[in-house]
């Protein structure tokens, strides 16, 4: 249950997330954003909180030279993820229990539970419960003359209205 939204604009990649993880029926609200700097990427992920812990604390970057990046994601990026979440836990039978949006090199990115790599190529996307609902939102605000960081606010506070699984606080950040 959540929502991420990413937004290219002008060269710049902006993510914002909502704060909120269900436990049952539970509403935990945590000051812990669900999008965070990595190296040059700008994650967020949906699903089970431990894919995100892993991914930022014990996730060590590949390197490597390479020409697109789709194809540094989609390589070593991927391979290496497989493993450190294979050796500290997030993974399931057919994959990983999350969604994860990657902000990186002005491009916008989702890798699926299957690790399957998908280049976004639009201007905008939305993962999580309120996914549907801040695209609606994205889609009918994106010629307006918000800023960036406004405009996924207010598709966040959307998803909020109509879907019990988003709540504020909302935190957005930029690659």
């Amino acid at each position: 249950m959540t929502c991420v939204i990413g937004l290219i604009r002008d060269g710049h990649v902006y993510l914002g997330a909502d704060s909120l993880y269900l436990n049952g029926w539970h509403m935990v609200r945590t000051p812990h954003p669900k999008i965070f700097h990595k190296g040059g990427l700008l994650i967020g992920t949906e699903g089970d909180q431990r894919v995100s812990d892993v991914m930022e604390y014990n996730f060590d970057l590949p390197d490597g030279d390479y020409a697109a990046p789709c194809e540094y994601l989609g390589s070593a990026f991927i391979t290496a993820l497989r493993a450190c979440l294979h050796e500290h836990g997030g993974m399931k039978e057919n994959g990983m229990e999350a969604v994860i949006m990657i902000g990186y090199k002005g491009g916008l990115f989702i890798i699926g539970e299957d690790f399957t790599l998908s280049e976004i190529g639009s201007s905008y996307e939305a993962i999580g419960a309120g996914a549907k609902y801040a695209m609606g939102y994205m889609y009918a605000m994106e010629k307006t003359r918000l800023s960036p960081e406004r405009l996924i606010e207010q598709a966040l506070e959307c998803a909020e209205y109509f879907c019990a699984g988003v709540r504020g606080p909302f935190v957005v950040m930029e690659a």
